[in-house]
């Protein structure tokens, strides 16, 4: 038996709507494939919020985690900071608060204990960055004026600590350390 094929013949404003189709098709297909986690590291456990104003790298002393309720010798840093989040969805986006780096000055004995500090980088909500004009430019977070962080002693957080020259996300030329404190 001989099948017969058939020719539909589209007005102009049907083969625009397909194209159209057919295009928001490709858009979401090009978008990549995302994969959530079932769990958020913050829907479970004791969180301390601390917010920063600006940039750079902050220190919380042995004795303040402490005020707070954490186990010191296990904290963990978590954030994104208070710039604004890419709206480029081509870009990698976490799913859930990243893990931030620190660094814990232990001191003489090599303990983390009294008089002993972490530091971590902060993004506070201005963003900086060097343009193809050979300029620095500036984007103030408009639905925010500070980074937020939060600090826990989850055991189940691979807390990475670093070097102190690590902790800064470029290279620095020079690091004085000073104490500020506030109350």
């Amino acid at each position: 038996m001989e099948k017969k094929c058939c020719i539909v013949k589209l007005s102009s404003m049907k083969r625009k709507y397909i194209f159209l189709f057919l295009c928001m098709m490709a858009g979401v297909a090009m978008a990549g494939v995302h994969s959530y986690t079932n769990q958020s590291v913050l829907s479970d456990g004791k969180f301390v919020k601390v917010s920063v104003k600006e940039t750079g790298v902050h220190s919380i002393s042995y004795e303040t985690l402490k005020e707070w309720g954490l186990q010191p010798e296990k904290v963990a840093v978590l954030g994104y900071g208070g710039a604004m989040l890419t709206e480029d969805f081509r870009q990698h986006h976490w799913d859930d608060v990243p893990v931030v780096p620190i660094y814990m000055h232990t001191g003489t004995d090599g303990v983390f204990n009294s008089g002993d500090y972490i530091l971590f980088y902060a993004q506070g909500a201005t963003a900086w960055q060097w343009s193809a004009q050979k300029q620095w430019y500036h984007t103030q977070n408009p639905y925010s004026d500070f980074g937020y962080y939060f600090l826990t002693d989850q055991e189940n957080l691979q807390q990475p600590q670093v070097p102190l020259r690590q902790l800064l996300p470029y290279k620095a030329r020079h690091i004085s350390m000073h104490q500020d404190l506030f109350r």
